[in-house]
């Protein structure tokens, strides 16, 4: 399962309240990305990017005397999060490079890259796996499973793709998805939705060949 901890990057350095305009400009040239996330005694203050320090002229003063603090773009993710498409959504939505991973108590974990995201939605396509099922079970559950895509869109809001194959010992579940993540999140909701039939396989038809 995907959690926000999983892609924390720490070789790229947050600022401290000390650094300048320019020490964060240079940090950002090297490691290619426009913000930075400002950090003091171990706790996150927020976000600074490169427009702001060209727009302030803050190039060679403390960045902390250079900011009003409240104004700092404030967004991160929980090192617990198991959402994927949060992270996404959080980086696309607020235009960002990098998004800072904070817990509960605004420490400060570490960041997650754009980059390192983009890497994650291209490193494993097309993964299959072996859903253990007794024999005499097979043939029903594959029949059950075609159900699959309208309870996650239903329930979910997500929309995945899953192909069947009976092989010995269950059956082979083969996704569409691109990303390990991803890939680990398909699993963990085929294990929700099981369970779901469980308690609801009354209300669900299947069709029988004769």
């Amino acid at each position: 399962m995907f959690r926000a901890a999983d892609l924390v990057c720490n070789c790229i350095p947050a600022l401290k309240s000390s650094d300048t305009g320019l020490d964060a400009l240079n940090w950002m040239e090297v490691f290619r990305i426009s913000h930075l996330p400002i950090v003091d005694k171990g706790l996150y203050l927020g976000l600074i990017s490169d427009l702001e320090i060209y727009d302030l002229n803050m190039a060679n003063n403390p960045i902390i005397k250079s900011l009003v603090f409240p104004k700092l773009t404030k967004v991160f993710v929980d090192p617990s999060e198991t959402d994927f498409y949060k992270v996404i959504s959080d980086l696309n939505d607020n235009k960002l490079t990098i998004i800072p991973v904070v817990d509960k108590d605004y420490r400060y974990v570490g960041m997650i890259t754009l980059q390192e995201v983009l890497k994650h939605l291209t490193q494993y396509p097309n993964e299959s796996f072996i859903l253990p099922l007794q024999e005499e079970l097979v043939t029903c559950f594959k029949q059950y499973l075609t159900f699959f895509n309208d309870y996650i869109k239903i329930s979910k809001g997500k929309s995945y793709r899953i192909e069947l194959e009976e092989v010995h010992g269950g059956i082979k579940v083969k996704t569409n998805v691109n990303s390990r993540i991803l890939f680990e999140e398909v699993k963990l909701l085929l294990g929700e939705f099981l369970n779901y039939l469980k308690t609801n396989i009354s209300e669900l038809k299947i069709n029988v060949e004769t």
